[in-house]
């Protein structure tokens, strides 16, 4: 809560300006100009604030600025890091997604790139006091299911760089080793019926886990060694 004397000493605001602008590049032009120079803002100091703040990232990154002006003509900016999106996009090669998800596998990202983007995303203002594992985890839950989840435990998985294949819609995680010998299925015990919660040959329940999971991805073909598991990855 901010204090009477914070209270009392606060400049009225004249306007709040969003806008995204690449990295190290913004010029007293277009969009910078039309969005900020109305305001009567030295163009000229915040393009030199902007790219000041901005020089560690590569020039074609957006970064969303939000420029705070006062009413004496004075400004405030906060910069936030590129989206989550855009960091996947590059890490994964792509410029869009396969249009079918859930079906088509676009590309294949590991935690390890995960855990990289969290360590940017850390940086921002509404990321600074949360921990690396809990930025992975909404990073994974909310850019493959469409929705925040809690996932595998992060340090055990990143060691051995196991990449995230398919984001499962009732709740689970489908992760494949490198050489693909065995497939984990990673659910909330209650998601999908009669799934058991713990280690069991797939020979027993493969139509079920095929049906539900591996349905429209070519020629994968499960194993007698693959195993589903409840509540946390195993082994």
């Amino acid at each position: 809560m901010a204090s009477l004397k914070e209270i009392l000493t606060r400049r009225p605001v004249a306007a709040t300006v969003r806008l995204t602008i690449p990295a190290g590049q913004a010029k007293p032009g277009p969009p910078v100009g039309p969005a900020v120079g109305q305001y009567k803002v030295n163009l000229m100091a915040f393009c030199k604030d902007f790219n000041a703040r901005t020089q560690k990232y590569k020039p074609d990154a957006p970064i969303a600025a939000t420029v705070t002006v006062f009413k004496d003509n004075t400004f405030e900016l906060s910069v936030r890091s590129p989206s989550v999106t855009w960091f996947l996009k590059k890490a994964a090669g792509i410029e869009s997604g396969s249009g079918r998800a859930g079906h088509v596998v676009a590309s294949t990202l590991t935690l390890k790139h995960i855990y990289e983007i969290a360590k940017v995303k850390q940086a921002d203002p509404y990321c600074q006091y949360m921990s690396l594992e809990a930025i992975s985890k909404s990073i994974i839950g909310r850019n493959i299911s469409g929705k925040p989840a809690e996932l595998v435990e992060i340090s055990p998985v990143l060691e051995d760089s196991i990449p995230v294949i398919r984001r499962f819609t009732g709740g689970g995680t489908v992760i494949v080793d490198h050489g693909i010998i065995f497939v984990t299925f990673i659910c909330n015990q209650n998601d999908v019926p009669k799934v058991q919660p713990y280690p069991r040959p797939i020979m027993s329940w493969s139509s079920l886990l095929y049906s539900k999971v591996f349905e429209g991805i070519a020629d994968f073909k499960l194993r007698e060694n693959d195993y589903v598991f409840g509540l946390r990855k195993f082994g």
